[in-house]
């Protein structure tokens, strides 16, 4: 039997309804996390804020947080990672 366009309309609609709660899963179960504190520059809390939803990361001590917030600190320190390196390469040719 033929399927007609609204029924592949509503299997598709379904199963990219699945992926998107599967993906928001995902993102909402909890890790656990564990930032570098020192006496310097690393030792205040972070704030991470996500669709206008704040919350505060303690430094140097184990807790648990959602996926979608570790990620975020994730691509946070990767990029202050990069720009340290790029800048000193440009501070190394500069000599």
């Amino acid at each position: 039997m033929a399927t007609t366009k609204k029924e592949t309309a509503k299997t598709i609609n379904t199963e990219v309804k699945a992926a998107e709660d599967k993906k928001k899963d995902y993102l909402n179960e909890e890790v656990e996390i564990m930032l570098h504190k020192d006496d310097g520059r690393y030792k205040d809390d972070i704030v991470v804020i996500l669709n206008g939803t704040a919350m505060v990361v303690p430094r140097g001590k184990k807790v648990m947080i959602k996926r979608k917030y570790a990620k975020i600190i994730e691509q946070s320190l990767g990029q202050k990672a990069l720009a340290a390196a790029r800048i000193s390469t440009l501070s190394g040719k500069e000599e």
